[in-house]
């Protein structure tokens, strides 16, 4: 049974479908919701409107955005999952390409899986789960149902854990480490004050410089001396060779601060097939 909830949102016709899940292999594929935006007047096309307070606002492109959750043993091995490959079709023959995601975007790139933030405080029986956002153009408007086709991949691997004790007292220091080495990754710390970022008070930052296969960073964070986490703000920014991070406490942290970089090893990738057809539209 199909199941719809229809919202009407300053002009935007909205529509949620909940539909039974298709089973692929060991993964299962489920559709969660739809949703169509179209415009009596397109944001995009008036020209008196600033791009920028489109683009980032809930006035996003004309198109389709599908929630789609996967489910099963290679999916709660997975750390990581992306470069998305979708194509559609809907019933007036309209071919429907994929549309670019976002900051991230699983069409371009391999995204670490974060069940905090897919569920958040739900998140019981969510082990062998994930869910994502596929963005594709509108479909006609005669047309009444659509399908969409194409690969997920995910990627598996060995989460290992690099700590890095007294991180303060080991500023301008490269580390070594036969785990970084076996990734291909080097890390030096350095200076939070000379750093990109330049916080207020550097003894409350830890900074660093990573270069190499820097897409096997799969985690990066900060504990006590009792192992417990301290919270930080993470900021990244892009160097010529590599990758800045700092990570930023509302206290003074100790000599004893220990830096944790997970690190992905023995990766393998597994491409998921999705086949989602006679999907409803709103």
């Amino acid at each position: 049974m199909i199941k719809a909830l229809w919202l009407t949102v300053v002009g935007v016709m909205v529509a949620l479908f909940i539909i039974p899940p298709s089973c692929s292999a060991q993964v299962k594929v489920k559709l969660l919701n739809i949703t169509e935006t179209r415009y009596s007047n397109n944001p995009l096309a008036d020209k008196t409107i600033p791009e920028s307070n489109i683009q980032f606002s809930s006035m996003n492109k004309p198109g389709l955005l599908l929630t789609v959750e996967l489910q099963g043993v290679e999916v709660k091995k997975a750390t990581k999952y992306g470069l998305l490959q979708i194509a559609g079709k809907d019933d007036a023959g309209t071919v429907i390409k994929q549309q670019a995601g976002g900051f991230h975007d699983p069409g371009e790139e391999l995204i670490v899986v974060d069940r905090d933030s897919m569920y958040m405080s739900d998140k019981t029986g969510t082990e062998d789960k994930l869910k994502f956002e596929i963005r594709t153009e509108l479909p006609s408007r005669a047309a009444k149902k659509v399908d969409i086709n194409g690969t997920i991949t995910l990627s598996a691997s060995q989460p290992t854990n690099v700590d890095i004790a007294s991180v303060p007292t080991k500023i301008g220091q490269s580390i070594k480490d036969k785990v970084l080495t076996q990734a291909g990754i080097t890390i030096k710390i350095v200076n939070s004050k000379d750093s990109f970022f330049a916080p207020d008070d550097a003894e409350k930052a830890v900074s660093f410089e990573a270069s190499g296969k820097l897409d096997a960073i799969l985690d990066v964070k900060l504990l006590d001396d009792k192992g417990k986490e301290i919270s930080t703000g993470q900021m990244t920014s892009g160097m010529s060779n590599g990758k800045s991070y700092m990570l930023d406490s509302s206290e003074k942290l100790p000599k004893n601060t220990k830096l944790r970089i997970t690190i992905a090893l023995n990766e393998k990738s597994t491409k998921v097939p999705i086949s989602l057809k006679n999907i409803p539209l709103p």
